[in-house]
């Protein structure tokens, strides 16, 4: 079963340091704009999203997260289903 990087953007905080361990981690350089993940900011609603690329095995973005907000779960198609109508509803 294929795992997959679970992002619940109402923990995350837009501290962008996902962005910066990704690129650590595939680029070696701290270097936000290099990296795989990216933070997009609705400032005006407070919500900032992660979108990630669900490439990486080990996932250092999710790793690093101080919110909680990203992590790397192993889902069935039907246990994704319901998360994403929880979160719709």
């Amino acid at each position: 079963m294929a795992k997959v990087l679970y992002v619940d953007y109402h923990k995350c905080t837009g501290c962008r340091l996902c962005e910066l361990v990704c690129a650590v981690k595939h680029d070696h350089v701290s270097n936000p704009a290099r990296s795989r993940i990216r933070i997009i900011k609705w400032e005006s609603e407070g919500i900032y999203v992660p979108m990630s690329c669900q490439q990486c095995e080990d996932a250092p973005c999710a790793a690093a997260c101080p919110s909680g907000a990203a992590q790397h779960r192993q889902f069935t198609a039907r246990q994704l289903d319901q998360e994403v109508t929880q979160v719709l509803e």
